[in-house]
């Protein structure tokens, strides 16, 4: 959206600033109200019927110190009152122009007024300087706490685009400037246009209107909220700056029932004490934050909302017999727990029923569930349970190898191998038998995460939705790599070997390098934390739950989506 068609239903629009109470010394500036004059009367495009006659302000001389009371006094004081009324009424007639805008530069608004608010330009580019080392400093503080800190400690405070979100333009620092705008929230432009139509609008929502045209092409959700939390901080600084400048208030005075006030001092009333003034500044603040914040939230829900991959776009990703061969690994575990049998009805209950088209998506996935013993109480319960039915005949694969011994590193060695031999799949995902998908949304999160891997990255080695050794899509060539590596390091955890593998850490695996892609948060989460099969392992039962930042997340190295 342009300046232009912003501005194209008035037609030819100029823009006049109306100065209200200026919170500054600008006007006693004799070079300022030089450069206004000049402006008023050399511009050709000066408004003549607006009245550019500069006041200058009441000089109230030193009153000799006096000693009577009574009625002498209280004439010069009332005296004194009703000159500073008549100046106030004249000054909220006083128009002065600063410069008439063509809609090709609208932007340098803040700067003409926030210019004029603080006191000349030199304080302007001060300003503006440290709102943007602050908007810096602040974003990579809430990046953190948003993401790292929070991502295990509190799962339901992370948010991954806290980590992940580029910034655009000058936002982020219009946002900031906008909210110390609210020091004189009640200045006003007038838009001319037309032959003899105005329009009075206030500085804030024009600007205001302007941010949200900067905010419309992305999202940078929470570079703003960066910025407005600077600019919130940064009012406070300034308004304390303004008032220790000694700028004195005239509302002090109680004109209604026309007393005398309560100091004069060389003409000067006495100010509002600074706490009064900061709450204020504070109070005018957050109802520029509370205005702005439903509009940014309203717009990060748009931007953000939920879009699954079409289960057509997603069976064209290959031509391979199956897209997806899931191995879930499974022995015995004390006390035989229903691991196994959760695990596989989470994958179950997302994949359709009935006997799906020929060559259709689901019609490409196979489960192959595999065990190294011979006695497994909870493999044969499973196998009872699902074989009879039409999913398990459809999706699930029974092999038992026969033995005793509990040996993870071969096992799953043995396991990748077989599948990247036997059958001809797209990714062939490993899982343990306590790892189950965390709902029907997760799962469709994970067909998204796969289907943007392939754009983002095509020449990626693999997947990795999940934790430790479960949530692993490898291509079936580093399967079968990793099949050999397994046995190459034997003083590594064998889940750590295939992650080295796909970070492309291992000099075996140097094409895996920086193509590894990942979901934001763990799409599955672990249930058998007091029963784990290896023995050098503990875990809690909150540990690696559903919503959790992955491991990955934040890794420069890593593909995030």
């Amino acid at each position: 959206m342009s300046d232009y068609s912003f501005f194209k239903m008035f037609g030819s629009v100029k823009i006049v600033q109306e100065v209200t109470n200026s919170t500054t010394t600008a006007g006693n500036d004799p070079a300022i109200k030089s450069n206004s004059n000049t402006a008023a009367t050399n511009s050709p495009n000066a408004l003549a019927s607006i009245p550019t006659t500069t006041i200058a302000p009441l000089n109230f001389k030193s009153q000799k110190k006096r000693y009577q009371h009574g009625k002498k006094n209280s004439y010069y004081a009332s005296k004194h009152l009703r000159k500073l009324k008549k100046f106030k009424l004249q000054q909220q007639q006083q128009f002065s122009i600063i410069k008439i805008y063509s809609s090709g530069q609208l932007k340098s608004l803040f700067e003409e007024s926030l210019t004029h608010m603080l006191g000349g330009t030199r304080r302007f580019v001060q300003t503006f300087t440290g709102i943007m080392l602050s908007v810096f400093t602040v974003r990579q503080g809430i990046g953190y706490l948003f993401s790292k800190s929070t991502g295990w400690a509190v799962p339901s405070l992370f948010f991954s685009d806290s980590l992940h979100e580029c910034s655009q333009g000058l936002a982020p620092f219009l946002f900031a400037l906008l909210v110390i705008q609210s020091l004189n929230i009640d200045d006003k432009y007038i838009l001319m246009y037309g032959n003899s139509n105005k329009l009075t609008v206030r500085k804030v929502t024009l600007q205001f209107a302007m941010c949200l045209v900067n905010y419309a092409p992305k999202n940078i959700l929470w570079w703003s909220l960066t910025g407005l939390l600077t600019g919130f901080i940064a009012t406070i600084i300034v308004q304390t700056r303004l008032a220790q400048n000694k700028h004195w208030d005239d509302e002090s005075l109680n004109e209604k029932n026309g007393d005398s006030p309560l100091d004069m001092t060389q003409g000067r009333f006495r100010p509002l004490p600074l706490w009064k003034t900061l709450h204020d500044a504070v109070r005018k603040g957050l109802v520029v934050v509370a205005t702005v914040l439903p509009f940014l939230l309203l717009c990060n829900g748009y931007y953000t909302r939920e879009r699954f991959v079409d289960s057509t776009a997603l069976n064209q990703l290959s031509y391979d017999r199956y897209l997806f061969t899931f191995v879930i690994m499974t022995a015995p575990r004390r006390g035989d727990p229903p691991f196994l049998t959760r695990t596989l009805d989470s994958y179950l209950k997302n994949w359709p029923d009935q006997a799906p088209e020929a060559g259709s998506l689901y019609d490409r996935f196979q489960t192959i569930v595999y065990t190294h013993f011979t006695t497994h109480l909870e493999f044969d319960r499973a196998k009872a349970l699902y074989q009879p039915t039409e999913r398990g005949q459809r999706y699930l694969k029974w092999i038992r190898e026969e033995g005793d011994t509990l040996d993870q590193r071969s096992h799953v060695s043995k396991a990748l191998g077989f599948a990247a031999e036997n059958y001809q799949s797209t990714y062939i995902a490993l899982v343990e038998d306590d790892f189950p998908v965390c709902g029907a949304k997760e799962w469709r999160q994970i067909e998204n995460v796969i289907y943007a891997a392939n754009l983002e990255s095509p020449g990626h080695c693999g997947v990795f939705v999940g934790t430790g050794g479960s949530g692993l899509f490898l291509k079936p060539k580093i399967a079968k790599l990793v099949s050999a590596l397994l046995l190459k390091y034997p003083s590594l955890p064998p889940d750590i070997i295939i992650q080295q593998c796909i970070l492309g850490n291992l000099q075996e695996c140097k094409q895996c390098s920086q193509t590894l892609v990942t979901s934001k948060t763990l799409l599955m989460y672990h249930i058998g934390y007091n029963t784990s099969t290896s023995l050098d392992r503990s875990y809690k039962k909150n540990e690696f739950q559903c919503g959790w930042r992955h491991p990955f997340n934040g890794d420069p190295n890593v593909i995030t989506l």
